[in-house]
């Protein structure tokens, strides 16, 4: 979208003090700073455009309680998201972050957060600040380990994991809401929830789901497992 379009688009929306404005797949590269007038949006859709950061009047958005970036090339976030204190939905999957600003968790009433399908290595500790927070995805990142204060999150109730170089989940018994956990592909059950070393052969003989009992198998390896369960014969269980 040309850029004297979207200014004009944008300038609209603020005549008519608009609360809903869908930019999704509209080719836009660079969002203008004039987004900022747009007081009275609660609904912001920026989802599949070619944007590589947003400008800092993005804050100015207070009434914001929806706002998907997904599907773009964002690498960073202005600190300014931080002042979007209504906000209850923020999609920012399949961008290309690598960290996230410290002001994020200024975002009390942030209900969903997506990151799926970024960069990110680590979350920041104080994410533990989020205490609203119900559902987070961190499909597809770096992630190695969980920061400590994830057992802050009392409200949260389901977290997907999947396509991180995790070893380790004992952190999350601490959480004690959480009823979903997502990993390695499959919906992990509490007890698989600590360190992978621990995990156990004899879990096999009573897993009835067959995935999990694949990812047991993968986990553990087959030659430790005959070796643990006597030799017994797993190929039935896999």
């Amino acid at each position: 979208m040309k850029q004297s379009k979207l200014e004009k688009i944008i300038e609209q929306a603020r005549c008519n003090l608009s609360t809903h404005l869908d930019l999704s797949y509209e080719n836009i590269e660079i969002l203008p700073a004039s987004i900022g007038n747009l007081e009275s949006l609660t609904y912001l859709d920026l989802n599949g455009n070619q944007l590589n950061k947003l400008p800092e009047s993005i804050g100015n958005l207070a009434n914001l309680r929806s706002f998907n970036l997904s599907g773009n090339q964002l690498s960073s976030l202005p600190e300014s998201i931080g002042n979007l204190a209504n906000l209850i939905y923020l999609d920012l999957g399949f961008n290309q972050l690598i960290y996230m600003p410290n002001s994020i968790v200024n975002i009390g009433s942030l209900k969903i957060l997506d990151l799926a399908e970024n960069e990110l290595t680590v979350l920041p500790e104080t994410i533990g600040n989020l205490t609203d927070l119900e559902s987070l995805n961190l499909n597809g990142n770096r992630i190695k380990i969980l920061p400590e204060s994830i057992i802050h999150l009392t409200t949260l109730h389901e977290l997907n994991l999947n396509h991180n170089p995790l070893t380790d989940l004992s952190i999350l018994t601490k959480v004690n809401i959480l009823d979903y956990v997502w990993f390695l592909n499959v919906e992990l059950p509490r007890r698989y929830w600590t360190k992978f070393s621990d995990w156990k052969s004899e879990w096999l003989l009573d897993e009835d789901n067959a995935e999990i009992r694949r990812v047991l198998i993968e986990q553990i390896g087959y030659e430790k497992i005959c070796e643990e369960l006597n030799a017994i014969d797993v190929d039935r269980l896999s």
